[in-house]
C-alpha cells in the first residue's frame, strides 16, 4: 500500500488540525521535529485525540524515543510499525496503531509523479511497461523531503536525486526551479543529464503515468486528465485504454463453461461470458442436466482490511433464465437487487421482466415471488418482494428489495451523479437494516458496463466513508480488480469518466458535512503520548521492506447508517437528499406472464 505520510512543512498544531478534521483513530502522519533539527515526530490519532511520538535520529539510524530498536531509514521505521500491530504500547495499557497514513499534498498534479514508491518498485514498473526514455518522479525514501527522477536508459534504470531546499528544486549543480514541473520540463527540452556508465545523454521522452491520487484532490486530477497529449488523446482516454488492455489476459481468466452447448442459450450476449473461476454455481436441479448449475453471473468480492464488500454481477434476465435468477437470489439469501436498465431501450430488449405486478404473485421454477409494495421516486422504483419456495416447508419467506434505476442510458452515464450516490446510500441503509450478510445482486443488460460502474463507485464510497477524504484512491486499479472477477467491468470511456464525476460529487458533499461538524482541538502545543517499550522489537531491514502491492485496496468498512423500513430521503447530507428530489418519474411495463392472485402466508 502506498503511504505518503511525510509532511515536510507542518508543526504540531497543524498536524492536530489535519488529523482531527479528516482522520479517524489510527490515522497518522510524520513530520520534522520542531524542537531538534534532524529528528522527526509521528502524530497519530488515538481515542479521538492526537498523540505525538518522537523519532530520534543520531545520524546513523532512526528509533522511537525510549525504544531499543534502530532502523536504517525513516521509511523502514514507519513501515515496520504499520506492519506490526500492537507494537507501540501506551502506559495506560492500550496500543497505538499506525493504520491509515494521511497523505501530504503532492508537490505537483502531473501524472508522472508517483509519490512514495520505492526505487525497486520504480525500476520494476519501468522495466515491465516502460520504453526507452520513459520516466517518472517519486519521493526519496532514504532522504525524507527529497525526490528522485527515474529514467529507463540504454544501461537499465537511472535514478537521480532531486534536491528540495526551501522553495526550490535542483539536480546537483544544475539550475534551480520553483516547481517539479518546471524542472522536468527543462530536462525534457535540454538532455543535460548523463548515464553514469557511459556518459551518454539521458533523454526524457515519455512520462510514465500514475493513476493514484489523493481523493480530496479529485477536481485537480480531473483537470489534468482532460488535457490532450501530442496525439490528441486525453488522460481519461489513456487511462481507459490501459484498462481495456487489462482484459487481454492471454487466457489467465477462462470462460469455457459459458461456451458449452448446454449453456450458450442462457447468455444474453454470446461474447459476454462469466469467468469460470468466479462464476456463480446454482445448486440442485435435474441431475441429467449438464448445465444445471450455470447462470451468467460472477461473484465480486473486494477484500478490505476489516470488512468485505460482496456483490453478484449478473446479466439481465432472458425469459428462459428468470427461474435461474430467482433460484440464485433464494440460494444466496440476498436481500437487495439493483437493476440499472429498463426492460426495453432504443427498441431493443435489455432485460426480461422478472417480477409480478403490484399486488400479484408469480411462481418461477418453484420460487414464488409476491410483489408487496412499490415506491416510486424520480429516477428509481423500489419494489418490496416476498419470495419463498413452493414447498413452504423448505425455508421461511425472504423479503427482497429491488431498486430499479430507470434513468441511465445504455453505454452512457446519468446526467446527475448525485442520483446514483443517493441510490447507493438508500441501498446500504436498507441492506444494513436487513441484517443478512449476503451479496448485493447488481445487473444491467450485459452485467458489465453500468453494473461495473456502480460497483467501482460503491467500493470507493466505502473506502472514503471509513478513511476520510485525504486517503489515496486509484480508480483504474479498482476497476481492474473487478475485471479479475468479471470481464469488461466499466464498459465505456464515458462510464469511466462518470466514476470520477461521482467521486467528485461525493467529496463535495462529504466535505460540506465534515466542515459543518468540525470540532478541532485548539491547544497551542502538542502533548506527547507516554509510550511503553517494555517488549523489545526486531526491526525490519531496509531491504526487507514490503513493496507496494498494486492489487491492495485501502482498508475500511462502510460507516453504519440508521436502519430503515421504507424508502425515505437519506439524511447523510443535504446534497444527497437534493439528488433524490431531482429524479424523474419511471414507467412500469406489463408483466411478461399472466399473474395469479397474491396469496396470504401463514
Amino acid at each position: 500500500m502506498s503511504s505518503r505520510w511525510f509532511h515536510s512543512n507542518i508543526n504540531g498544531k497543524e498536524s492536530e488540525e489535519i488529523l482531527l478534521e479528516s482522520g479517524v483513530d489510527g490515522s497518522f502522519l510524520v513530520r520534522p521535529s520542531t524542537s531538534k533539527v534532524g529528528d522527526f515526530t509521528i502524530s497519530v490519532r488515538y481515542n479521538g485525540e492526537v498523540t505525538h511520538i518522537k523519532i530520534q535520529n543520531d545520524g546513523d539510524c532512526y528509533c522511537l524515543a525510549g525504544s531499543p530498536d534502530p532502523f536504517a531509514t525513516l521509511h523502514g521505521l514507519v513501515q515496520y510499525y504499520m506492519d506490526t500491530p500492537k507494537s507501540i504500547k501506551e502506559r495506560s495499557g492500550g496500543f497505538i496503531e499506525l493504520l491509515y497514513p494521511v497523505r501530504s499534498n503532492d508537490p505537483t498534479t502531473e501524472r508522472w509523479y508517483h509519490g512514495p514508491i520505492s526505487s525497486k518498485e520504480a525500476e520494476r514498473m519501468l522495466l515491465a511497461k516502460g520504453r526507452q526514455g520513459s520516466y517518472l518522479v517519486r519521493e526519496s525514501q532514504s532522504q525524507p523531503g527529497q525526490y528522485a527522477l527515474a529514467v529507463r536508459c540504454n544501461n537499465g534504470i537511472q535514478q537521480i536525486i532531486i534536491r528540495h531546499r526551501e522553495t526550490k528544486y535542483d539536480i546537483g549543480s544544475g539550475p534551480t526551479f520553483l516547481s517539479l514541473r518546471e524542472l522536468v520540463e527543462y530536462y525534457v527540452q535540454n538532455p543535460k543529464l548523463h548515464d553514469i556508465k557511459d556518459q551518454s545523454p539521458i533523454k526524457l521522452r515519455e512520462p510514465f503515468q500514475s493513476t493514484s491520487f489523493i481523493a480530496s484532490s479529485v477536481e485537480e486530477r480531473m483537470e489534468v486528465l482532460m488535457k490532450e497529449n501530442p496525439k490528441g488523446a486525453t488522460g481519461f482516454r489513456e487511462e481507459f485504454e490501459q484498462l481495456q488492455r487489462f482484459d487481454h489476459n492471454d487466457g489467465v481468466y477462462t470462460c469455457s463453461d459459458g461456451q458449452t452447448e448446454e449453456n450458450k442459450w442462457k447468455n444474453r450476449y454470446k461474447n459476454i461470458l462469466p469467468y469460470d473461476h468466479s462464476r456463480v454455481r446454482l445448486k440442485g436441479g435435474n441431475p441429467k442436466d449438464i448445465g444445471r448449475d450455470y447462470i451468467n453471473a460472477n461473484y465480486i468480492d473486494v477484500e478490505l482490511q476489516s470488512w468485505k464488500v460482496k456483490y453478484i454481477a449478473s446479466q439481465g434476465c432472458l425469459p428462459s433464465t428468470i427461474g435461474d435468477f430467482w433460484k440464485m437470489i433464494y440460494q444466496h439469501n440476498s436481500s437487495i437487487i439493483v437493476m440499472l436498465t429498463n426492460e426495453v431501450e432504443a427498441g431493443k430488449s435489455k432485460c426480461a421482466k422478472y417480477w409480478p405486478n403490484l399486488g400479484q404473485s408469480v411462481e418461477y421454477d418453484k420460487i414464488v415471488v409476491d410483489n408487496m409494495l412499490e415506491h416510486k421516486t424520480k429516477t428509481f422504483t423500489m419494489r418490496e418482494l416476498r419470495i419463498y419456495h413452493s414447498d413452504k416447508a423448505k425455508k421461511a419467506p425472504l423479503m427482497v428489495y429491488q431498486y430499479h434505476f430507470t434513468d441511465w442510458p445504455d453505454h452512457g452515464a446519468p446526467d446527475d451523479p448525485g442520483a446514483i450516490l443517493g441510490l447507493l446510500n438508500e441501498i446500504h441503509t436498507k441492506h444494513d437494516s436487513c441484517g443478512r450478510n449476503a451479496p448485493i445482486v447488481v445487473h444491467c443488460s450485459a452485467g458489465i458496463g453500468r453494473t461495473g460502474t456502480v460497483m467501482v463507485i460503491d467500493v470507493l464510497m466505502h473506502l472514503l466513508d471509513e478513511k476520510g477524504l485525504n486517503t489515496e484512491i486509484d480508480i483504474k486499479k479498482t476497476a481492474q480488480l473487478l475485471r479479475t472477477q468479471r470481464s469488461g467491468m466499466v464498459q465505456t470511456e464515458m462510464q469511466y469518466r462518470f466514476v470520477y464525476q461521482a467521486i467528485k460529487h461525493f467529496i463535495d458533499t462529504e466535505g460540506k458535512r465534515i466542515a459543518a461538524k468540525k470540532d478541532m482541538t485548539t491547544s497551542g502545543r502538542p502533548s506527547y503520548g507516554n509510550i511503553d517499550f517494555s517488549k523489545p522489537r526486531t526491526p525490519l531491514s531496509e531491504d526487507a521492506q514490503s513493496p507496494t502491492n498494486p492489487r491492495t485496496l485501502l482498508p475500511g468498512k462502510p460507516v453504519p447508517r440508521p436502519p430503515s423500513s421504507s424508502v425515505r430521503e437519506p439524511k447523510t447530507s443535504p446534497q444527497r437528499s437534493n439528488a433524490l428530489r431531482r429524479q424523474t418519474e419511471p414507467s412500469i411495463s406489463e408483466a411478461h406472464k399472466k399473474p395469479k392472485p397474491l396469496p396470504p402466508l401463514s
